[in-house]
């Protein structure tokens, strides 16, 4: 259902492009780039929690965890990951996006995306997310680099004492 939603956003609304009038060219830019943000930044995330996870195993020597949660991790950590990317995208493509472009036709979608009719407000309600994402981002990628880079220089460290 979540996906189905999404691909809503990929193509302007018909009925929205014949009401965008003039500025229809524009409009239409926007709308691309609000998807391009979003896909790029889908894509990054993702990746980059798919290198971390066929890293891991090789920077770890702990036991590995039963198969299942293995799986769990594989299956759902790198589609997650882009789920985050796209909305972290999106919101920083809105966050940028002009005025006249979210209130117009084309742009109340994404406006319902954000959660409020009011420019002022989405735009405050952008930053947060942004920088709560980054934050979640950044504190999470830390923790796991962090938590491997200690794990090898204790194995290190037992080993020069041996």
């Amino acid at each position: 259902l979540l996906f189905k939603e999404a691909l809503t956003y990929v193509e302007p609304d018909p009925v929205a492009l014949m009401a965008s009038g003039v500025d229809r060219d524009r409009y239409v830019r926007w709308h691309r780039r609000l998807v391009n943000f979003a896909r790029t930044f889908g894509l990054i995330f993702g990746v980059a929690v798919l290198c971390i996870l066929i890293a891991a195993p090789f920077l770890s020597e702990e036991k590995p965890p039963n198969p299942i949660q293995l799986v769990a991790v594989y299956v759902l950590g790198p589609p997650t990951a882009f789920l985050v990317g796209c909305i972290f995208g999106a919101t920083i493509a809105c966050l940028i996006a002009p005025r006249d472009f979210l209130l117009g036709p084309l742009g109340r979608k994404w406006m319902g995306f954000i959660g409020t009719e009011n420019i002022f407000v989405a735009k405050i309600v952008c930053v947060i997310v942004v920088v709560g994402l980054a934050f979640v981002t950044v504190g999470l990628t830390g923790g796991m680099v962090v938590g491997l880079m200690s794990e090898t220089s204790t194995k290190e460290k037992q080993t020069r004492t041996r």
